[in-house]
């Protein structure tokens, strides 16, 4: 359905800011822009080009980091990179490498397990690797090899933490990891 009327549009984008993809494309002002990425960050990708201004890009990144896809590189600063990956660590992927600090990728993992794949090797510290793999053992497939024993090591010395019981999928994991000397790439779609 096509929405063809301003105060329609208005409504329709404040309930759900998906609709702005049903909004004719004159009538996407920068008013309903702001309101239906203050309601679904990812309707940024229905924004205009011309309007996707530096305010309407954080308050969409401030809804959903993975927003961060849709903003220009123009207004990539890293203000926005932050807000996107303390929003949704998953972002921490559309940052470039040069602007991963410590303290983002630590507040990336620390929501998301898997944004350990995107942390560069030589910030994989101890204390990002357990924090990944305390939420997901999975994780154990981006920890480096040389790391590996150390974090067995801590895991089981406290019962594997919180989520998976003690049993061999910790085990499992790092053979895996170990025999294959490589971890297995996993991305997480989001929905769209």
């Amino acid at each position: 359905m096509i929405i063809t009327t301003h105060e329609k549009a208005l409504k329709a984008v404040s309930q759900d800011g998906r609709a702005l993809k049903s909004v004719l494309e004159p009538l996407r002002t920068p008013e309903i822009c702001l309101e239906a990425v203050r309601d679904y960050g990812d309707a940024l990708q229905f924004v205009p080009e011309a309007l996707r201004t530096p305010e309407i890009c954080l308050e969409a990144v401030k809804q959903d980091g993975g927003a961060l896809e849709y903003v220009p590189e123009a207004l990539r600063t890293p203000e926005i990179y932050a807000k996107a990956v303390r929003q949704d660590g998953g972002a921490l992927q559309f940052v470039p490498e040069a602007l991963r600090t410590p303290e983002l990728c630590l507040t990336a993992v620390s929501s998301r397990w898997y944004a350990l794949g995107d942390v560069p090797k030589a910030l994989r510290t101890m204390e990002l690797c357990l924090e990944a793999v305390r939420q997901d053992r999975e994780a154990l497939g981006h920890v480096p090899k040389e790391l590996r024993p150390e974090v067995r090591e801590r895991l089981t010395s406290r019962g594997l933490g919180d989520k998976v019981p003690a049993s061999d999928r910790l085990s499992l994991a790092l053979a895996h990891c170990d025999a294959n000397n490589q971890p297995q790439e996993r991305r997480v779609t989001r929905e769209r």
